[in-house]
């Protein structure tokens, strides 16, 4: 499961969640902080930033247009 913090998976002990990897900027502590069941942390990598072949498509490449809903503000 990808979050605004970082990477998890459910394959620990009893299908625990394990912290696979934290994002640029964000520590461990900051990750066991926002989540309230114990993680664990043993095997936590940083994750690498991304290559300029990954930040490309969305600097270079324009996302689909999607209609406003009925009564939403355009």
């Amino acid at each position: 499961m990808v979050t605004n913090l970082g990477v998890l998976e459910f394959g620990g002990a009893d299908h625990a969640p394990r912290l696979l990897s934290v994002h640029r900027g964000v520590s461990v502590e900051d990750v066991t902080a926002a989540t309230s069941s114990p993680l664990d942390t043993s095997g936590t990598a940083r994750a690498r930033a991304p290559g300029d072949d990954e930040l490309r498509l969305p600097r270079e490449v324009p996302g689909p247009k999607v209609p406003a809903r009925q009564g939403s503000p355009s």
